[in-house]
């Protein structure tokens, strides 16, 4: 199973892309062929447990969209919006 064909990875590709096309309304296409390099597979628990998924279960509560909101946004690097930025950082302090 992928994480592509879930619900949060649909609402966080939204969030991406609106940055996406906000940082690079001219070369946002080109840009967003990096998204093709992640391993989008639940088995890359190195990636998605703890940002998408919970005891590899994918989540969709708010801090998990945030947690692969930003995950995605370093794929394509994006600036992560200060609350991104700030629950990512707690997310790798505590070994994320």
């Amino acid at each position: 199973m992928l994480i592509h064909a879930h619900g949060i990875a649909l609402h966080t590709i939204g969030i991406v892309g609106r940055a996406l096309i906000g940082a690079e309304a001219k070369r946002w296409k080109d840009r967003l062929k990096a998204l093709a390099k992640v391993d989008w597979s639940r088995s890359n628990t190195k990636l998605w447990e703890g940002r998408t998924m919970v005891g590899g279960r994918v989540s969709k509560a708010r801090i998990h969209v945030i947690l692969t909101a930003a995950a995605l946004k370093r794929a394509l690097d994006l600036q992560l919006s200060p609350e991104e930025e700030r629950i990512d950082a707690q997310f790798r302090k505590r070994g994320g």
